[in-house]
């Protein structure tokens, strides 16, 4: 039985991994940081079978601090694995300690950003990072600077680097780094969905906030769902902008030319730096009583919140295939509204999943008005996506990476 270490846990990815290799009969162990707190596996599982192959580490409690790191002892935890696979900060430890990763997953803000720090700040930087507009980097960034430097190397020393196709400009990001081992467009298959699609089919699921989303779904013939990052105003990167005020704005356009006798409802999370600005834009834009926002939440919580919505949404600025909010939707079979450029991906798969693809708030509106008066192919589509998700987002990746596993 092959030993692997899952190194890092960003968003729940790799405790959902760890099971997927645990499932196929890998001795697989997660080590991971038990930080933000909707990060511990906890928020990602519903029995206790998880403390005997998960082990917390404390290797960057008081931030990335190279006198902090036992060396030797980390060496020793992982001489004992086969194989390494990982991403994020724990990555740049993995490197600090001299050790080689098998496969790196980038989760995108390390690619788009860390990774791209100056790797040393000097005194003379730290002062202009105070005094001068508009830099690109905050004085904050100077922490990430010793990082910056380890997590570079880990990824372009990793024996593998697995990302799934993407669009030009992150792209370049990351082959910027001068990947020194293999690359292949592979998704990360961050959903152990058994573990849902069992759960949910109590009677009374373990779940936080059950009875207000069934009472939500009870009181409505629509719900439309966007649980991502609130970002469209104050941005922390090209990249960082989800352009979630054009559905916003598509939603309240939307219900002024619906049924009125029908009943809608948009539920968002209270995640993200723009929180505020969508609240006020939603209050400008009249529409306050037909929007829920519920707080950030685990995600075996929010899988049970995505189970009872009918169209979820995903992003309106940049083009991307995949990426956590619209596969979280897809998996439990809800169809997405988002953005998406075909012609950046019909190459790469057989085919691809169907979608309600819009950008701005007009086309938007118009295909909600659609849909929701087509509601069968909304179930239509969300069964095709969930197919796509299965088949392609999760089967094929866990066999390429058992490919590099077994090698």
């Amino acid at each position: 039985m092959k030993r692997v270490a899952l190194v890092g846990n960003l968003n729940n990815n790799f405790s959902a991994i760890m099971k997927w290799l645990r499932h196929e009969g890998y001795d697989a162990h997660l080590y991971y940081r038990a930080w933000p707190h909707f990060f511990h596996v906890k928020a990602d599982t519903f029995d206790l079978h998880y403390l005997h192959y998960t082990h917390e580490v404390n290797w960057l409690q008081k931030g990335f601090r190279p006198a902090d790191l036992n060396q030797d002892e980390i060496r020793n935890i992982f001489s004992a694995f086969d194989k390494i696979i990982a991403q994020g900060d724990e990555a740049a430890v993995l490197n600090y300690c001299g050790i080689t990763i098998d496969i790196y997953f980038p989760y995108g803000t390390d690619i788009s950003k860390y990774a791209h720090l100056p790797h040393h700040y000097s005194l003379w930087e730290k002062f202009r990072l105070l005094t001068r507009k508009k830099s690109g980097h905050t004085f904050r960034d100077v922490f990430a600077g010793t990082p910056s430097k380890y997590l570079y190397q880990a990824i372009k020393t990793a024996r593998y680097v697995f990302m799934d196709k993407s669009n030009p400009e992150f792209e370049e990001t990351l082959h910027r780094i001068g990947i020194q081992g293999q690359f292949a467009y592979v998704p990360m298959p961050f959903i152990f969905y058994p573990e849902y699609e069992a759960e949910f089919k109590n009677p009374q699921p373990s779940v936080h906030w059950r009875s207000y989303v069934d009472r939500l779904r009870q009181e409505n013939d629509l719900l439309i769902l966007y649980h991502g990052r609130q970002y469209w105003k104050v941005l922390l990167n090209k990249f960082s902008g989800k352009n979630n005020d054009e559905l916003i704005r598509g939603f309240a356009r939307f219900m002024a030319r619906k049924n009125p006798d029908t009943k809608v409802h948009l539920v968002m999370l209270d995640f993200g730096s723009d929180v505020g600005a969508s609240k006020e834009l939603i209050r400008e834009l009249g529409i306050e009583q037909h929007v829920t926002w519920l707080p950030q939440m685990y995600r075996k919580d929010l899988m049970y919140l995505v189970s009872k919505i009918d169209i979820g949404s995903g992003e309106f600025g940049r083009s991307y295939l995949t990426f956590g909010t619209i596969i979280e939707n897809m998996v439990m079979g809800k169809p997405v509204i988002h953005h998406r450029d075909d012609s950046l991906y019909q190459d790469s798969y057989p085919w691809l999943y169907p979608l309600i693809n819009a950008q701005k708030a007009d086309a938007i509106a118009e295909r909600l008005l659609y849909y929701h008066n087509n509601m069968d192919e909304v179930v239509s589509m969300g069964k095709e996506a969930q197919r796509w998700v299965k088949e392609f987002f999760i089967e094929k990746p866990l066999e390429q990476i058992k490919n590099v596993l077994n090698k």
